[in-house]
């Protein structure tokens, strides 16, 4: 480092500075084969020890500078999830076991495209049910899939569809069962033999 080139301080003090600076001599330690290094002091002054002010104090504890230096505390809270198949389960305010999203009513516009809809189907009882699709629009809907078996609490989604030739009104019937629980797949026997429950939704165009 050129000492005339710091932005510190100029070259001449700097200079005077160094000359004033004694040259460090080597004593033998008595009775000993090592050296100990000495430094020989100007009578210019002696140097003062001068304790930095601020944080990092070097009297003061550990503790204190830990509370001083610290990053404040983030505090967390932890959320938990309170969904369960229980909840799932519970009656359907209409009192039926099988609802489903939209509840009532399926609108489909007149003319234009995207003229399907999804239904989300969910069985809210305490029982597995087999279900199976029906309508009065055979022509211009479509349905996929039109049947299945719902276990407890479980959901299911069914995609519905009109051609552009439909301009009436008609109807989407769900039609189910209650199954025992070993029952996995929609069993066309099973299902006709069964009492059924009918869950309607309205099919309207706007």
């Amino acid at each position: 480092m050129i000492l005339a080139h710091t932005p510190f301080r100029p070259w001449p003090v700097m200079k005077q500075d160094l000359d004033s600076l004694s040259v460090y001599t080597v004593t033998p330690r008595p009775n000993s084969n090592s050296t100990q290094i000495s430094t020989a002091m100007t009578t210019e002054g002696t140097p003062q020890i001068h304790h930095a002010h601020g944080d990092w104090h070097e009297g003061e504890s550990t503790s204190k500078l830990s509370q001083t230096r610290s990053l404040p505390t983030i505090r967390t809270k932890t959320v938990k999830s309170t969904v369960s198949i229980s909840s799932i389960c519970e009656p359907a305010p209409c009192g039926e076991d099988l609802v489903t999203n939209p509840m009532f009513t399926l609108e489909f516009p007149r003319f234009g495209h995207k003229r399907w809809k999804r239904v989300t189907v969910s069985n809210v009882s305490q029982k597995s049910i087999m279900w199976s699709l029906r309508t009065n629009l055979c022509d211009y809907l479509t349905a996929r899939p039109t049947a299945g078996v719902l276990k407890p609490g479980q959901h299911g989604s069914v995609k519905i569809s009109i051609t552009d030739r439909c301009d009436v009104n008609g109807k989407v019937i769900f039609s189910y069962a209650f199954v025992d629980d070993s029952v996995e797949t929609f069993d066309r026997n099973l299902y006709v033999g069964s009492d059924r429950i009918t869950h309607t939704l309205n099919v309207l165009l706007h």
